[in-house]
Protein backbone atom coordinates (compact mmCIF):
# COMPACT_ATOMS: atom_id res chain seq x y z
CA UNK A 1 0.00 0.00 0.00
CA UNK A 2 1.69 3.30 -1.03
CA UNK A 3 1.89 6.04 1.23
CA UNK A 4 -0.77 8.86 1.73
CA UNK A 5 -0.23 12.04 0.26
CA UNK A 6 -0.19 14.88 2.70
CA UNK A 7 0.48 18.61 2.12
CA UNK A 8 1.09 21.43 4.51
CA UNK A 9 -1.32 24.52 5.75
CA UNK A 10 1.46 26.77 4.07
CA UNK A 11 1.85 24.90 1.10
CA UNK A 12 -2.18 24.75 0.95
CA UNK A 13 -2.74 28.50 1.26
CA UNK A 14 0.39 28.74 -1.23
CA UNK A 15 -1.88 26.90 -4.12
CA UNK A 16 -5.38 28.60 -3.06
CA UNK A 17 -3.28 32.35 -4.19
CA UNK A 18 -4.16 34.87 -6.45
CA UNK A 19 -0.93 35.09 -7.65
CA UNK A 20 -0.02 31.44 -7.56
CA UNK A 21 2.72 30.29 -9.79
CA UNK A 22 2.81 26.54 -10.17
CA UNK A 23 7.19 26.50 -11.52
CA UNK A 24 7.97 28.90 -8.11
CA UNK A 25 5.69 26.47 -6.56
CA UNK A 26 7.57 23.30 -8.04
CA UNK A 27 10.78 24.66 -7.39
CA UNK A 28 10.18 25.89 -3.82
CA UNK A 29 8.77 22.25 -3.50
CA UNK A 30 12.11 20.14 -4.82
CA UNK A 31 14.83 22.38 -3.64
CA UNK A 32 16.42 22.23 0.29
CA UNK A 33 16.54 25.58 0.42
CA UNK A 34 16.22 28.78 -1.26
CA UNK A 35 18.77 31.38 -1.69
CA UNK A 36 16.09 34.17 -0.74
CA UNK A 37 15.51 32.38 2.62
CA UNK A 38 18.62 33.39 4.21
CA UNK A 39 17.83 36.70 4.79
CA UNK A 40 15.03 36.08 7.06
CA UNK A 41 17.52 34.15 9.19
CA UNK A 42 19.26 36.87 9.91
CA UNK A 43 16.98 39.15 11.49
CA UNK A 44 15.94 35.77 13.76
CA UNK A 45 20.04 36.10 14.64
CA UNK A 46 19.61 39.55 15.68
CA UNK A 47 16.69 39.14 17.58
CA UNK A 48 18.32 36.04 19.45
CA UNK A 49 21.27 38.72 20.17
CA UNK A 50 18.71 41.56 21.33
CA UNK A 51 17.29 39.15 23.62
CA UNK A 52 20.18 37.91 25.39
CA UNK A 53 21.89 41.41 25.89
CA UNK A 54 18.08 42.41 27.80
CA UNK A 55 18.81 39.48 30.24
CA UNK A 56 22.11 40.24 31.11
CA UNK A 57 20.83 43.82 32.14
Amino acid sequence: MSEPITISAKNLGALAMRNFCPRYFWIGMHMDRLPYQIFPGIFSSIDSYCGAVRMEF
